[in-house]
């Protein structure tokens, strides 16, 4: 995470007008902090409080199209094999 192009540490305090950048797996998300709440609210009453930046969105949607077609082009990690493919393994050994 950074705020305003510098890495945020735990003890960094966030102020109205900061930038910040939140990298979460492979998608990066840029959003304005717009107001500041004291006490802990709800999800759609933050959710007020930032907006995403327009080229952040553009870039995580692009980020989200990629992976789409790697995985449909098959390069996502491989995954353990279903029930019926293994009992498909199985008969392949005991042959």
């Amino acid at each position: 995470m950074e705020i305003n192009g510098q890495r945020a540490k735990p003890s960094r305090l966030v102020r109205i007008d900061d930038r910040l950048r939140i990298t979460r797996n492979e998608l990066l998300f840029e959003i304005d902090v717009i107001g500041l709440i004291e006490r802990r609210v709800s999800a759609a009453i933050a959710a007020e409080q930032y907006r995403e930046t327009e080229e952040g969105r553009r870039a995580r949607e692009a980020t989200l199209a990629e992976l789409k077609t790697r995985r449909n082009e098959g390069e996502a990690r491989s995954r353990r094999p279903d029930k019926r493919q293994r009992r498909q393994i199985r008969s392949l050994r005991e042959r």
